[in-house]
């Protein structure tokens, strides 16, 4: 063997080994700039699912198995059940939170308190208000002895779906059709409630209040037209006061933000000082600033983006549509599924 060649064979290998290393460089460096706070739960071609939620980590036991052969090969995954297992995961998390937690419904009565104002609600409790009047030695009811019911909710999901009708979602328009399938697959799955929200224009209206049938939703989702303007803030706030009503009657809400991020308007209703974020376009601040509400609020999310773009900006700002989805994922400590183009 000649000294040239000796010279081409390890220049040759050397230079493989250096590919290797900037490979790796660089998908380190994009989950560190891109998902700091999260984890990347799994990848695929068809895109990827991030946790911002630090109750959800990457173990066997905490990631739902849509198919056998998914958690041993999870590049296999298409779209639609990418967003399937988004919704899975952070919809397990809703039902564990549900089962532990008490809430205002029309269920049955599981115990009772003092009222927390003149307006009694849930009705009175009437064995216990006559117990705390006898313990008093007084068979007259006062207002002190009223004790005020707590009742069981139904302790079902309520999936809200906030979708943006947009002109610029016709280039996702294949994305959102497989994502409202694997959305009506869960809740015919589970028989959960489902709404629906539209943004269009310059504001955002409930196309369809919650309900289980998946039919007419499927009808209402028909109805609905594009817009040039992307009013998602109007729409997530709208979602948010929906989300907070169907809890006091006793179901467990689950925001789905279903976007590609190219937001215009911005929100046509005060925040409080505390949650306002500025920002150089209004509609990003105000994106965010409604965010913040639903983590305060405590609301689980799912943010799906169905125009992920993975040559976007890494640095830190907001300058393309899938960084506001992240932020938006990011700041409600919800799910983030990428769907690729």
């Amino acid at each position: 063997m000649s000294l040239m060649t000796v010279l081409i064979f390890y220049d040759y290998r050397l230079a493989l080994f250096l590919l290797l290393i900037y490979a790796l460089l660089n998908i380190l460096t994009e989950r560190k700039s891109r998902f700091i706070g999260g984890t990347i739960l799994t990848k695929s071609k068809a895109g990827l699912i991030a946790s911002f939620d630090k109750s959800i980590q990457k173990t066997g036991n905490m990631l739902p198995a849509i198919h056998k052969g998914f958690r041993a090969f999870p590049r296999l995954l298409s779209t639609a059940q990418l967003i399937e297992w988004g919704l899975t995961i952070k919809s397990t998390v809703a039902r564990k939170e549900g089962k532990h937690r008490r809430y205002r419904g029309t269920g049955r009565t599981i115990s009772y308190r003092l009222p927390r104002s003149c307006s009694i609600s849930n009705g009175i409790h009437w064995s216990a208000t006559i117990r705390a009047a006898v313990k008093k030695g007084s068979l007259k009811v006062v207002w002190d002895d009223i004790r005020e019911r707590m009742l069981q909710g139904r302790g079902k999901l309520s999936i809200i779906v906030i979708l943006d009708s947009s002109a610029s979602m016709i280039y996702s328009i294949r994305q959102l059709h497989k994502t409202l399938n694997a959305i009506k697959r869960k809740v015919l799955k589970h028989r959960d409630r489902i709404s629906l929200i539209s943004c269009k224009g310059f504001g955002a209206i409930t196309v369809l209040k919650p309900t289980t049938s998946v039919n007419l939703f499927l009808q209402r989702l028909k109805s609905i037209g594009l817009s040039d303007y992307t009013p998602l803030a109007t729409g997530i706030y709208l979602g948010l006061k929906l989300a907070i009503h169907e809890r006091r009657r006793g179901y467990i809400p689950l925001l789905v933000i279903v976007s590609d991020g190219n937001v215009n308007i911005g929100l046509n209703v005060p925040i409080p000082q505390k949650f306002k974020v500025y920002h150089i376009e209004r509609a990003v601040g105000d994106t965010l600033s409604v965010a913040k509400l639903i983590a305060e609020n405590k609301i689980q999310t799912v943010v799906i983006n169905t125009r992920h773009r993975d040559d976007s900006l890494h640095s830190g700002e907001i300058c393309t549509g899938t960084d506001l989805m992240i932020a938006l994922a990011k700041i409600t400590n919800g799910i983030y599924v990428a769907v690729r183009d």
